[in-house]
């Protein structure tokens, strides 16, 4: 976002993430925040179809952090950073991109799943950002994020 430029729903997202901190998992509430703040500011991972062919995606799902979203096992070879991902965790991510906050804190995920959405976004931002979230988030989690 540029410095000093209003946005009602960067502000938003903010402000009722950092209100559910106090009584949600401060883990589940980080990459909800994180997923929001990508989708809003045009910078989320595609979880929607296939990158290269743009197809629907079924069976064994890839992802490549250098492209920045999903593909299927057709379009997988000479993409050499595409990685087998979980089903539940590329659909745990497309669901918080189109649900509100409340709804995506009411998603049941599994400690796994948690995990790989966050490596996804870890490795998503780190490439495409150059941030490590895991630095800034380390304090506050003992889930095992590396």
């Amino acid at each position: 976002m540029p410095l000093w430029d209003a946005n009602c729903e960067i502000f938003d997202v903010l402000k009722e993430c950092l209100e559910r901190l106090e009584r949600e998992d401060p883990f589940k509430v980080l990459y909800i925040f994180l997923i929001k703040i990508l989708t809003i500011s045009g910078f989320e991972p595609e979880f929607g179809h296939c990158l290269r062919c743009h197809g629907n995606l079924a069976g064994r799902v890839y992802f490549s952090v250098s492209r920045g979203g999903l593909l299927c096992a057709r379009c997988t070879p000479g993409i050499a950073d595409a990685k087998l991902i979980r089903n539940d965790v590329f659909s745990s991510i497309r669901y918080v991109q189109e649900s509100d906050i409340g709804g995506s804190l009411r998603l049941k995920t599994s400690g796994e799943c948690e995990r790989g959405v966050f490596y996804i976004l870890r490795e998503f931002i780190m490439y495409h950002l150059e941030v490590d979230i895991n630095a800034a988030a380390a304090h506050l989690f003992e889930k095992g994020l590396s």
